[in-house]
């Protein structure tokens, strides 16, 4: 019966080294090597590699870059060893003051610093160098104190959105790419490194390509030209999402006018239609002297800082990240559960209620409800008389 059973079945895949049959009762082959087994090493190897993302580790690299500069300066040793901890603090303590009050560094910026300089250190087999520094934590709040923590951006508002918008469309495509690229970034709450390039060598393996978006009427797939009245997007991976698990999200189309995802998308399609754009190409890729470039970080801040002086708004005060937590206290202030908000937003916690800024909108009334509201004082703190 076991024959009858196994008749017709293909054997089960071996894989390249011959170490590990695949199959629903796979066994374990034994493979004769040594301790040091340069295979090993370069599983190792590539297995640490991969603990970073691209962005963290290049970020790391020129973060750490300044510690060895400022070291060279002050002659003394960027590897902290662990071996004379005093030596190893005072090196810290310097590097910290000098990006402080030479350059101008943020508690946040030199926090980040710090985490290259631990990470690089660790690297190279020492211990944590940043653990039980009594002092640079001292200093650290110091600086906190003096100089404030973070440098929270703006949420960019409808107002400022529909500004923006209206002003890019009107340009060539690279303008346009931008555009559609900040009302994508608004309604589907999208990091930056989601729909563009970090700058213009380097971008992200998740970032949005033309087939991650689909088009659907009254719930059927169409196409761009079949008047859709709903996109979806495949966000293929994220900041939270380094293993690229992925997610759908969809947006409907905007009723009474305004700026709407939909016919962002719907334009974006339209005036590409001709490029000859293969599927797997990033999406917001416009052509540049005969070749085609992505849209990057630089160029999505710059339009939207321009976009916030023209209607008043500080340009420090924006960024790329204004978009998507623009996106977020829309969805608060129109009262949706901040559940749904973590969820569409793709948050690990609740840190986005941040985001919530106290608007002089809200206020109107709030002082009559204040002065009309009733209550006692606990009985427990009334004075008894005496006996």
């Amino acid at each position: 019966s076991g024959e009858k059973k196994n008749k017709g079945r293909q054997p089960p895949a071996w894989d390249h080294s011959g170490a590990v049959r695949r199959g629903s009762k796979a066994r374990r082959a034994e493979v004769a090597m040594e301790f040091d087994d340069p295979r090993i090493a370069s599983v190792v190897s590539k297995l640490l590699a991969c603990s970073l993302s691209d962005n963290t580790t290049k970020a790391y690299g020129y973060r750490f870059k300044h510690f060895v500069e400022f070291c060279q300066r002050a002659q003394v040793s960027s590897l902290l060893t662990g071996e004379s901890p005093g030596d190893d603090e005072r090196a810290l303590l310097g590097f910290c003051a000098y990006e402080f009050e030479f350059h101008g560094n943020k508690f946040s910026t030199i926090k980040g610093k710090l985490f290259a300089i631990r990470w690089h250190t660790m690297e190279a087999g020492y211990p944590d160098p940043l653990k039980g520094k009594v002092k640079l934590q001292r200093l650290l709040s110091g600086m906190r104190r003096l100089r404030g923590g973070k440098d929270p951006k703006e949420p960019m508002s409808v107002n400022l959105l529909t500004t923006l918008y209206a002003h890019l469309i009107q340009g060539g495509l690279k303008s346009q790419a931008i555009g559609v690229g900040v009302v994508m970034a608004f309604f589907f709450l999208l990091r930056i490194s989601e729909y563009a390039a970090q700058d213009s060598h380097a971008m992200a393996s998740y970032i949005l390509r033309r087939q991650d978006v689909s088009f659907r009427r009254s719930g059927r797939i169409c196409t761009w030209n079949q008047r859709p009245d709903e996109v979806e997007i495949v966000i293929r991976g994220s900041k939270t999402d380094q293993v690229g698990d992925g997610v759908f999200r969809n947006q409907f189309a905007v009723s009474g006018g305004g700026v709407c995802p939909v016919s962002a998308l719907i334009l974006w399609f339209k005036v590409t239609e001709e490029h000859a754009l293969p599927p797997g190409a990033p999406l917001l890729c416009p052509q540049k002297r005969g070749a085609w470039s992505v849209i990057n970080r630089q160029h999505v801040a710059g339009a939207i800082k321009a976009a916030g002086a023209a209607v008043g708004v500080k340009r420090s005060a924006l960024g790329t990240h204004s978009a998507r937590i623009g996106g977020a206290t829309a969805l608060l202030h129109a009262k949706v559960p901040q559940e749904v908000v973590r969820i569409f937003g793709r948050w690990r916690s609740m840190c986005f209620v941040d985001y919530e800024r106290l608007r002089r909108e809200y206020m109107p009334g709030l002082s009559n409800k204040m002065a009309a509201a009733t209550f006692s004082v606990d009985p427990r703190w009334e004075e008894t008389k005496a006996v």
